[in-house]
């Protein structure tokens, strides 16, 4: 009996033990698979910051090009400008040439037919006058609006390109 009694004090203190040891264990298991958790959060966390700075970066890379764009069309613009200011000065000043020889036609004038031939001489001056110079702002416009239009696709392009980078990443 006292076999017995030894027995079955040995087998409580085993369980004694191994109810000690069970909680031990499942909190060491527990705590290895929240670490493993945590680590991997911070993983894709760090993953995601990494990510978002590329954009970032690519975002201030487009903002960049797009000042130096704009600076680029200030240029352009003031180019147009002078270009179409040079053309009205130089339309004005061959009018006010014309004119003063039709002043001096005008005075020349002894009949009624010379005036009708001068009125005549006159709507045709001014009609020429009017589609050259027409023309020519119109080709100054056309030529300036293609190589505005050919800078801000190409920028529009890059910009996109550069966008989607990132995000295929």
């Amino acid at each position: 009996m006292a076999k017995q009694a030894q027995k079955h004090t040995n087998a409580v203190s085993l369980k004694k033990h191994d109810s000690a040891t069970q909680p031990a264990k499942f909190i060491q298991k527990a705590a290895g698979k929240t670490f493993e958790i945590e680590r991997e959060s911070a993983e894709n966390i760090l993953r995601s910051a990494e990510n978002y700075t590329r954009g970032a970066v690519e975002c201030m890379s487009v903002c960049s090009e797009n000042v130096s764009a704009l600076a680029e069309s200030g240029n352009m613009s003031s180019f147009i400008f002078r270009n179409m200011s040079n053309e009205i000065i130089k339309n004005c000043n061959q009018a006010i040439s014309e004119s003063l020889e039709l002043s001096r036609d005008i005075f020349a004038c002894r009949r009624y037919k010379d005036m009708i031939e001068l009125q005549n001489k006159v709507a045709q001056q001014l009609c020429d006058s009017y589609f050259n110079t027409g023309n020519k702002l119109r080709e100054i416009v056309f030529e300036s609006c293609t190589d505005t239009l050919e800078s801000i696709q190409g920028r529009v392009a890059l910009a996109s390109e550069q966008f989607l980078r990132p995000l295929a990443a």
